[in-house]
């Protein structure tokens, strides 16, 4: 299948969630960031606040959630390794007779030598339960593989003969990995700041030390998410290019394209509520994720059209002049899929800039002037407004199609390209006669192939009054009938005209397309008028003086 709708090059997903990772860290430290707001920050932000609640696509809500309903609890973690803190306290009085004061060496405030053993060997307790997470995965994948090739990347478990399930396990390793190493840290960190005999620079690194961990709890059920995604969107294109059906092979790459976009943004989302934003600073993330979801929302819009526009060229493509229902039905998704982009684009560029409230405020005080202003904005863009209509007109009407065989301005040439505003016509010598849209509806032209691409052609030969005639005929048809570019439906020869000194044999012929009737009628001149010469030299056209007799 092309590159281009392929969504498979999910290895880019790396780059992805770090993007999303560097972001949500940033927004941590924006949320510890005091931001100084002037007077009226509450009065600006419950004018954001009505503002996005009259938009169709609002944050607030998102915002305002209760972000313990998208981390999972600490509350006995940390419990439960405080309480062990405070035992290895007593543990180190006990202890001190026997090995010696080192073990009560306080290496920082409130963190002794003790502590810092447990925190080690926390840390290879870790360490041995991802290795044997890693280990259980990687035996049960080796149990479906039949050869020795290592597999590495994700795409090629997708790619291989994988249950799906272990497909799955594969997509869980790196994220589980990450997943017991950022609670195993959080809990060493626990232990080692845990005594609540500590001071209270302690509590905020723990906190600190918290969010951090929610953050990354979150990171990581977002990249499972992508991964598993990824997974399936694989396997999905895989089958999708096994399968007759044309819509498989662009729909499915479409659904990979859109979750690849969209996944991103909406982690960001769901992770805003983990944050402690100042109000002006809420306000900022609410206008700039808004604008987001909007432009989301516009590029599946887009990216749909134009993968329906593929799957319907795709049945009825334009390769020949005489498929005329080609033509139309292209003509037709083609100048739609312009009026549709173009709608969608004026309609996000409107909502983008109804999230600010000056826009907003401007466009209350324009409808309020909406008479004066209507009939200026109506006159000086009526062109504009009637070349539109005429390019509507067109798609549904079509007095031309895409490779119409046209003449306009005494140029002859075909129809390549029809926007919303204009044509182009491809002349024959490959020259581009750009015309106005509304030209095909205000004036006349010719269209050779408005009902068939068929096509009559004349050749003009003058010959002299004694010319066989039935001869020439019968040549013209031996020649007619041994070229390739006769569409074996007519072919005559007639005296059609007559002068004082020649007649005018014309030639009558049939092509299936204009081009080949113009190669055709040069042909058979070219063969007509060298057989002439050849066998009735004395019949070409000649000039006869006759003088009357002298009397001698």
């Amino acid at each position: 299948m092309n590159n281009e709708f392929t969504v498979t090059n999910w290895p880019g997903s790396r780059r992805t969630c770090l993007l999303v990772g560097i972001l949500l860290f940033f927004m941590q430290f924006c949320s510890q960031t005091p931001v100084y707001c002037s007077e009226n920050a509450e009065q600006q932000h419950e004018i954001a606040g009505s503002a996005s609640a009259d938009l169709s696509v609002t944050l607030k809500e998102l915002t305002n959630l209760d972000h313990e309903k998208f981390v999972i609890s600490k509350d006995r973690l940390q419990k439960t390794s405080r309480r062990i803190s405070v035992n290895i306290g007593t543990l180190e009085k006990r202890l001190a007779p026997y090995l010696g004061a080192w073990v009560s060496w306080q290496i920082a405030s409130g963190i002794s030598s003790l502590k810092v053993i447990a925190f080690l060997l926390l840390i290879l307790l870790v360490a041995a339960i991802d290795w044997l997470c890693r280990r259980l995965i990687r035996r049960r994948m080796h149990a479906e593989e039949k050869d020795s090739v290592k597999i590495v990347h994700l795409r090629e478990v997708a790619e291989s003969r994988h249950s799906n399930f272990n497909a799955f396990l594969f997509a869980l390793k790196k994220p589980l990995s990450l997943f017991i190493w950022i609670y195993g840290i959080y809990t060493g960190l626990s232990l080692l700041f845990g005594d609540a005999g500590q001071l209270a620079e302690s509590d905020w690194f723990l906190n600190v030390a918290g969010q951090l961990t929610d953050i990354g709890g979150f990171f990581v059920a977002f990249w499972l998410l992508f991964r598993s995604i990824a997974l399936i969107d694989i396997r999905l294109t895989l089958w999708a290019d096994g399968t007759p059906s044309r819509w498989d092979t662009l729909l499915v790459p479409f659904i990979g394209k859109c979750l690849r976009f969209v996944l991103p943004l909406i982690a960001i989302i769901l992770a805003m509520p983990m944050f402690n934003l100042s109000e002006s600073m809420k306000i900022i993330v609410q206008n700039i994720t808004s604008i987001a979801i909007i432009a989301a929302v516009a590029w599946i819009l887009v990216q749909l059209v134009l993968t329906i526009e593929k799957g319907i060229v795709a049945h009825f493509k334009a390769e020949s002049a005489g498929s005329m229902k080609a033509r139309a039905i292209f003509t037709q998704v083609y100048v739609l899929k312009k009026i549709i982009l173009l709608v969608v684009g004026i309609f996000s560029l409107g909502s983008m800039l109804m999230v600010f409230e000056s826009v907003r405020q401007l466009g209350t005080s324009i409808l309020a002037s909406a008479g004066v202003v209507g009939i200026i904005v109506g006159l000086s863009a009526q062109k504009t407004i009637a070349l539109l209509l005429a390019g509507l007109q067109i798609a549904l009407t079509q007095p031309i199609r895409i490779e119409d065989v046209v003449i306009v301005e005494n140029e002859w040439g075909w129809i390549e390209e029809i926007t919303l505003t204009y044509v182009v016509v491809r002349i024959w010598d490959l020259r581009r006669l750009v015309v106005p849209i509304n030209y095909f509806i205000e004036k006349p032209f010719q269209n050779w192939t408005r009902t068939s691409a068929d096509i009559l052609g004349a050749i003009s030969i003058f010959v002299d009054y004694t010319v066989p005639v039935e001869e020439i005929r019968k040549a013209a048809k031996e020649i007619v009938s041994a070229s390739a570019l006769w569409d074996k439906k007519v072919c005559g020869v007639q005296i059609t005209n007559t002068t004082d000194r020649a007649m005018e044999l014309r030639v009558l012929i049939s092509a299936a397309s204009s081009g080949q009737a113009w190669d055709l009628r040069c042909e058979v001149r070219e063969k007509l008028v060298a057989f002439i010469q050849k066998n009735y030299p004395d019949c070409l056209p000649k000039i006869r003086t006759d003088s009357p007799e002298v009397a001698v």
